[in-house]
C-alpha cells in the first residue's frame, strides 16, 4: 500500500463532498428523527 499523491486525495475528497452535499439524508430543520435504543 502507497500513499497517493496530494492533488488526488484533494480531487476524491472534494467529489464526495459534493455527494454527500447533494444526497443528504436529513435535509433542513424539520427532517429529522430520534432513534429509541432499549435493551
Amino acid at each position: 500500500m502507497k500513499p497517493i499523491p496530494k492533488d488526488d486525495n484533494r480531487a476524491g475528497g472534494n467529489l464526495l463532498q459534493g455527494f454527500y452535499g447533494n444526497n443528504r439524508v436529513i435535509d433542513g430543520d424539520y427532517d429529522g428523527f430520534i432513534v429509541k435504543t432499549v435493551t
